[in-house]
């Protein structure tokens, strides 16, 4: 039974990639931001492939939604570990396989201490 991942991940600001599949199939190949903890600066990059016609349902329905900083929920087979650069610039990059991809409700703002220390603004033009 493969390993899978089910997290909700955000699109990153490379562009979705449409091409066949060796097969022939529709693919969709998404680069995705993994976030470590909520306010973690830190991320890791995903390199996502989904193929089939789900995918190509899903991307004729969503491909103008997908941009970047979109949340995506995710479950994602047999995912693997990939070495970029040299030397002391090497970083990890994983690869997976999508099973399901749903986009998530982007997260309002919180508001800004800066915002809670002044009044509305009904109020003061009152």
């Amino acid at each position: 039974m493969p390993t899978l991942v089910t997290s909700t991940m955000f699109v990153a600001k490379q562009r979705p990639v449409i091409a066949p599949a060796a097969d022939g199939t529709f693919q969709l190949t998404l680069r995705l931001l993994d976030r470590l903890g909520s306010e973690s600066r830190q991320v890791e990059s995903w390199l996502v492939r989904w193929s089939g016609r789900e995918a190509a349902a899903w991307w004729h329905r969503h491909s103008a939604l997908v941009v970047a900083g979109q949340p995506v929920d995710v479950v994602l087979s047999r995912p693997r570990v990939f070495y970029t650069g040299r030397g002391d610039f090497r970083t990890a990059e994983l690869h997976a396989t999508a099973k399901r991809l749903a986009l998530a409700p982007r997260r309002k703002a919180p508001p800004s201490s800066a915002s809670l220390s002044q009044p509305p603004a009904a109020l003061i033009a009152a």
